[in-house]
């Protein structure tokens, strides 16, 4: 059996306050025998004996010992997938020879920005004084989480007297953003291939003398880059393809300003993309990936490959928060080192205003390219067309979502 209780668990009853109850009835019983004397008092005093020592002798029952262990039975390693459900499974050990007749137990769970849970259990060990729970926590937020001490409680069978025992059984986690697959993304397909004239290929990604393989003909590849040989044994065009001096750049940019997001749910579509977009990136392309975020003080990741980075953005990505109140083009001016020419730059955002359209001319200026992602509350009912119109008649790429699932089609469709 398992409960949810609210975020603090309900307070125990006064156990020196029993304590003394007991002791007051223990002495009453005897006094009766002292001063009235007779079978009944005797049979009562007796009986108070008999139940007082079955009541106070529960302190040795061997829960103040418990030993336990956790796991989370769905989940590998520490990092949790957005909206899964968490389960739980304890085991429990209770030393001693004392009956229990049940066990309540209380596990917490705090999240990194204080919010904590309680969860209630109640079993009742086996013969050998083991026992097991298992429950399944819903759906969390993001963020990082770890469980506090788990507490053991038992009572007698009349509930008097509440006899209690600590265990630490210490296990953090952390619960990424929801991340969805993007099978192919259109425009970075085709400014990946040249076909786009982008300067995210013709500063970023200067070509060196040193041939580094031979890659399919692409229209508009000099005649000097046609890889002859290659081209007489295949019997199509093939070209030379050289090392690049630096790898092109991507940067993420999230406008994290509290003002523009209708609701925190809202806010986490915007998230997640950042998340979807950087998890595509490193699978599907050799493209150094960058990331900046503005909120009460930007975040900046320079741009770089692997792993390392990736988890590192993610990780950031896990307990960002919607914060502080900007002006998007001018803290990019600010902190106008962060970028580089031939970066793309990718603006995730709700805005839909002359900010946001200064932000991709200022992109433009500074020799990067820009798109926008506009991450729309799904229950506005504002048409998003004026916008579009806007955008596109000044030559920008801009692709508006309202759930994350829409995301897919609307980089250009599965493949």
């Amino acid at each position: 059996m398992s409960n949810f209780l609210s975020k603090q668990a309900v307070a125990s009853p006064n156990q020196k306050l029993r304590y003394w109850t007991v002791y007051s009835i223990l002495f009453s019983s005897l006094l009766f025998v002292l001063f009235q004397g007779g079978k009944l008092a005797y049979m009562i005093f007796i009986i108070v004996v008999i139940l007082s020592v079955y009541i106070l002798s529960g302190k040795w029952s061997g829960i103040e010992y418990v030993k336990g262990t956790r796991v989370l039975t769905n989940q590998k390693g520490v990092n949790v997938p957005g909206e899964s459900p968490v389960h739980v499974q304890l085991n429990f050990d209770f030393p001693g020879f004392w009956p229990l007749p049940y066990v309540i137990i209380r596990d917490q769970l705090i999240r990194k920005n204080g919010e904590s849970s309680v969860y209630e259990s109640t079993i009742i060990p086996d013969w050998k004084r083991k026992g097991e729970i298992q429950y399944v926590i819903p759906s969390l937020k993001r963020g990082f989480y770890h469980f506090s001490n788990t507490t053991c409680s038992t009572e007698d069978i009349f509930g008097i007297l509440e006899h209690q025992g600590k265990i630490k059984m210490k296990y953090s986690f952390k619960v990424l953003p929801r991340i969805i697959d993007l099978p192919r993304w259109q425009l970075i397909d085709d400014v990946m291939k040249g076909t786009q004239n982008s300067s995210m290929i013709t500063l970023s990604s200067r070509g060196t003398s040193q041939i580094n393989g031979v890659r399919d003909y692409v229209y508009g590849d000099r005649i000097s880059r046609i890889h002859w040989n290659a081209t007489a044994k295949t019997g199509s065009l093939k070209s030379k393809d050289f090392e690049r001096e630096s790898l092109p750049r991507m940067m993420i940019i999230l406008d994290c300003d509290q003002g523009v997001y209708e609701s925190s749910k809202h806010f986490e579509t915007a998230v997640s993309a950042a998340a979807s977009f950087l998890k595509y990136g490193i699978k599907n392309h050799q493209i150094a990936q960058g990331y900046i975020s503005f909120g009460n003080k930007p975040t900046y990741f320079e741009p770089a490959q692997g792993e390392t980075q990736y988890d590192n953005v993610l990780n950031h990505l896990v307990e960002v928060e919607r914060e502080g109140h900007y002006s998007l083009v001018e803290a990019m001016k600010k902190h106008k080192s962060f970028f580089s020419e031939g970066t793309f730059c990718l603006v995730i955002s709700p805005r839909k205003n002359n900010d946001l359209i200064q932000t991709l001319n200022w992109i433009k200026h500074s020799d990067m390219t820009g798109c926008h992602i506009c991450v729309t509350d799904p229950f506005s009912s504002e048409s998003s067309i004026p916008w579009f119109k806007t955008i596109q008649s000044k030559g920008y790429h801009c692709i508006e979502i309202k759930h994350l699932d829409d995301l897919p089609n609307k980089l250009g469709g599965e493949s």
